[in-house]
């Protein structure tokens, strides 16, 4: 745990998971029937850093496959 941190790794760990699970607002609800009560913008904002991370570890190295911002490549199927 960092010196002046609010929030143990263990529990960083636990929101990301509910925010990538459940999404922003269901993930908070069942946070708090958990007993980790935050607030929507908490939850969103460590799911925002664990795909920055996930991006920059993706876009790592001479041999790099594909990252998230490579949303160009990608069509959209089912939209007129």
């Amino acid at each position: 745990m960092a010196p002046y941190a609010r929030r143990t790794h263990r529990l960083t760990a636990a929101l990301k998971v509910l925010g990538l699970a459940n999404g922003r607002k269901p993930g908070v609800r069942m946070a708090c029937q958990l007993g980790l009560p935050m607030s929507s913008d908490t939850l969103l904002r460590q799911v925002q850093r664990l795909l920055l991370d996930l991006g920059q570890h993706l876009g790592s190295g001479a041999n790099r496959t594909k990252t998230i911002c490579d949303a160009e490549d990608i069509e959209p199927k089912g939209f007129v």
